[in-house]
């Protein structure tokens, strides 16, 4: 799966490169968070760091994808946005230290299997500040027979957080708010889910 990331954002531009995410510039501008220093996950080409940066905002992303920290940096270079960018596992996220205050993950923690889905939180609870908040979103339903087949053949981790799926992941050590949910949607993804959840003391 690295490699088909690599290859897909060397060669050409995935549908989830639109620039940073409009959730995100919702929840910063209308004051809901007010980070000082925030770690995109699954960063792609930048997008979101570049955004926060050029409003002053101290911002790190990391992708496994060599490719996209590549575009990133160079996105970051020609914008002179002051963003940093990693290549690294965020299972480990060996490149990193200091504590962040947000953490923000646009549709990729539920690509991973389940077990690393824990290692990743885990990870983020050793590197966040006391209130740190996490921003998720993930498609979220309870997935068909031919969409759990898929994942397995490609190797594809979950890709989906079945229903109750999101709240045993961090309910242990988050408090847990939903700021939207769609379901029905036409075509594929049929449902997701945006959720922002603050480390409890």
């Amino acid at each position: 799966m690295k490699l088909a990331y690599h290859l897909w954002y060397k060669f050409s531009t995935p549908p989830w490169v639109m620039g940073w995410r409009p959730e995100l510039e919702k929840l910063v501008l209308d004051g809901d968070v007010q980070p000082t220093r925030v770690l995109d996950l699954w960063c792609g080409t930048g997008g979101n760091v570049n955004w926060l940066t050029a409003r002053g905002i101290d911002a790190t992303g990391v992708d496994f994808a060599a490719s996209a920290v590549a575009r990133a940096k160079r996105d970051a270079e020609e914008q002179e946005s002051g963003g940093q960018f990693f290549v690294d596992d965020v299972t480990k996220l060996e490149s990193l230290d200091g504590e962040f205050d947000l953490f923000v993950d646009y549709g990729k923690i539920d690509d991973l299997g389940i077990q690393a889905r824990r290692k990743c939180v885990d990870r983020v609870k050793e590197l966040a500040a006391p209130g740190a908040k996490f921003f998720v979103y993930a498609f979220e339903w309870e997935p068909v027979w031919w969409e759990k087949t898929l994942a397995k053949i490609l190797h594809f981790g979950e890709g989906i957080f079945k229903p109750g799926e999101v709240h045993a992941l961090f309910e242990q050590d988050w408090d847990i708010k939903q700021l939207e949910f769609l379901t029905d949607l036409k075509g594929w993804p049929k449902a997701y889910g945006v959720y922002l959840m603050t480390l409890r003391d």
